[in-house]
């Protein structure tokens, strides 16, 4: 009977990531199989469903003329908290303007359990929840102004829970699916806790996921005897082996402010390493900024992108776009068309529908299919950038090449060299 080995893991993190060291590390046996499962999470819903600078608006009698902003600092509220801050800022405004007033009853804002929704009433403010960066959306509020003297329930439940569901991903296991593609994940679980509470869930029945044997990610071919004789055959004759792959390159420049056309000399490359597929994006704003999400990409209004490559142009058409009118059918369908070019494959999944790839913009270029008798020895990388209107500021744009690489072995002599010429 097989031996059985089991370990039990704790990790800690002040983060979303959790890791553990291990001294010393643990060996796994190779020819031996092992599985993973989640006994237990234990962590706080501290995840913020307010971000850092969403406001309530209040006019005071009515009057637009004695406008009071709060402004909420990032974080993770209940209806309770909102209302106490709410309160306490008020309570800070009077001493400031010397009033001794009780600003007890002037602000109630409280849940209604048979309804989800909330209630807010007050005796002096109007409240104003028609600004975008007004925390109405969140209590359930459409944008509207709020009477005097009059109790108003939201128009729809609170929307207090920002994440609904928590994956919990293991980066060494293999076999889970999600949306029908392969996933890491070993455990999902929907959010029940309010914000600030303790998140517990403990699996009732133990999944257990595979982990990943590093050695596996490597395909070992072994060929009958009479192949590997002819195989040994080569070795001793130190012929050499090619192994062709495809390498990708990342180049960033930052555009001119105010600009509605930049021509760009990306890079000069070799003709062996000569582009394949080029990815064009823009980001606005994005650099260093923690709290913007890295995955979206701005489309900037962009009409037409030219690849230049020597005296070929990709493609060979202007694009006409137009982002304003939701007209962008050329550049999402080349999207769509990468997939199945780089695999070379009639499989086409794209992630981004037509609608989500406004604003997610990639723009790709296929040059898989050049002039292979060009007898130039060096490549040069130009692109054209047009848009509708002037390049914001602090735009920045990225270019990702992608391109062959030719390496070669000489089994002999154990010696690898990069092909460039």
């Amino acid at each position: 009977m097989a031996s059985v080995m089991s370990t039990i893991l704790t990790l800690k993190s002040r983060s979303s990531t959790l890791n553990i060291d291990f001294t010393p590390p643990l060996h796994l046996d190779p020819q031996s199989e092992y599985g993973v499962a989640l006994l237990s999470f234990h962590s706080y819903n501290s995840i913020p469903n307010i971000d850092d600078g969403q406001k309530i608006y209040l006019y005071e009698n009515n009057n637009k003329n004695k406008k009071t902003i709060i402004s909420f600092p990032s974080g993770a509220y209940e209806i309770r908290d909102i209302e106490a801050y709410v309160k306490n800022q008020l309570d800070v405004l009077n001493n400031q303007k010397g009033n001794n007033n009780d600003i007890e009853g002037v602000f109630s804002l409280k849940p209604n359990n048979n309804t989800i929704k909330c209630e807010i009433f007050s005796t002096k403010y109007a409240i104003d929840f028609r600004p975008k960066d007004s925390i109405g959306k969140i209590l359930g509020f459409s944008e509207k102004l709020l009477e005097i003297n009059k109790l108003h329930s939201s128009d729809l439940p609170v929307n207090i829970i920002k994440v609904r569901t928590i994956h919990l991903d293991c980066s060494i296991t293999s076999g889970a699916f999600y949306n029908d593609r392969p996933s890491h994940t070993i455990y999902e679980f929907a959010v029940s806790a309010d914000p600030g509470y303790a998140i517990d869930e403990t699996p009732t029945n133990l999944i257990y996921l595979p982990i990943i044997n590093k050695k596996d990610k490597i395909k070992r071919i072994y060929p009958e005897r009479a192949i590997k004789e002819k195989l040994l055959e080569g070795v001793a004759a130190n012929n050499s082996i090619i192994m062709p792959y495809r390498q990708w390159d990342v180049q960033v420049k930052t555009l001119a402010a105010g600009a509605i056309s930049d021509a760009w000399a990306v890079k000069t490359t070799s003709h062996v390493e000569s582009p394949r597929y080029v990815i064009v994006c823009f980001q606005v704003e994005k650099l260093d900024k923690l709290k913007k999400d890295p995955t979206y990409f701005d489309h900037i209004n962009i009409t037409n992108i030219k690849l230049s490559l020597n005296a070929e142009s990709f493609p060979t058409e202007r694009m006409r776009l137009n982002f304003d009118n939701n007209d962008y059918n050329e550049a999402h369908f080349r999207y769509t068309e990468f997939q199945s070019s780089y695999l070379n494959c009639s499989e086409k999944r794209p992630i981004l529908d037509y609608d989500v790839f406004k604003e997610r913009t990639l723009f790709v270029i296929d040059c898989s299919r050049r002039d292979e008798n060009e007898t130039s020895s060096t490549v040069d990388v130009r692109l054209e950038i047009e848009a509708a209107q002037g390049f914001p500021e602090n735009t920045r744009a990225y270019c990702i090449i992608i391109h062959d690489c030719i390496m070669e072995y000489l089994p002999l002599d154990n010696i690898v060299n990069n092909l460039k010429t």
